[in-house]
């Protein structure tokens, strides 16, 4: 695929291009529209979210909450945000880019156990508020240190994207089993039911997707 930089030259090349005697052409760029972006769709957490979230897909930042709002920006699968604030099944975030609105099925909060060791890294709320005490998170460093994210049982991801090659240990609260696999769509997978303080060195910096059992 055309890096998004290189297709806003050449389409600004071909607006300056294409204008008659001295005439000037004035066009607004938007950022390539990665994947649908409406409130039905993705896979993330939705539902009212605040603090820290990862992008779980590709997706596109808006100048305002919904679709008939103009692209700012195109978050990338894996990268990290701050949610501001969501209404209607969208979130403000902050992040390295432009600020703006996400479609909330995209992010993932990143949430803290509550548990000595899993400081260091973006706190965030629980996911959905309240619920059952089974949890699996994924964190950065080896014993539950640095940025981590949670997922709750049937929840899972086919593609990990770049947070595949950060993860480094475990933590399993309550009777919770995940799988744990090195390819994406569920393909080689490992099954754990308790902490790993440190990966094996297949799994390391090398996880392509995961299932946490209900």
């Amino acid at each position: 695929m055309m890096p998004l930089k290189v297709l806003r030259s050449l389409l600004l090349a071909v607006a300056l291009g294409s204008g008659l005697g001295g005439i000037g052409v004035a066009l607004a760029i938007e950022p390539f529209v990665i994947v649908p972006d409406t409130p039905g769709g993705g896979g993330g957490g939705g539902g009212a979210m605040r603090g820290n979230a990862v992008a779980t897909a590709n997706v596109n930042v808006r100048q305002g909450p919904g679709t008939n709002h103009r692209v700012v920006d195109v978050l990338q699968r894996g990268e990290s945000v701050h949610i501001v604030r969501c209404q209607n099944n969208w979130c403000l975030i902050d992040h390295r880019g432009p600020s703006g609105w996400v479609s909330a099925n995209y992010l993932r909060e990143v949430v803290d156990t509550g548990r000595p060791g899993g400081g260091g890294g973006p706190i965030g709320g629980p996911i959905g508020g309240g619920g059952s005490n089974r949890l699996v998170c994924f964190f950065e460093g080896a014993d539950f240190r640095g940025p981590n994210f949670c997922a709750r049982p049937g929840e899972s991801d086919r593609n990990l994207g770049a947070w595949g090659r950060r993860i480094m240990s475990i933590r399993i609260d309550g009777r919770a089993a995940v799988d744990v696999c090195t390819q994406r769509n569920f393909g080689n997978c490992s099954t754990f039911r308790s902490d790993v303080r440190v990966l094996n060195r297949m799994l390391q910096n090398n996880v392509g997707s995961f299932y946490v059992h209900r």
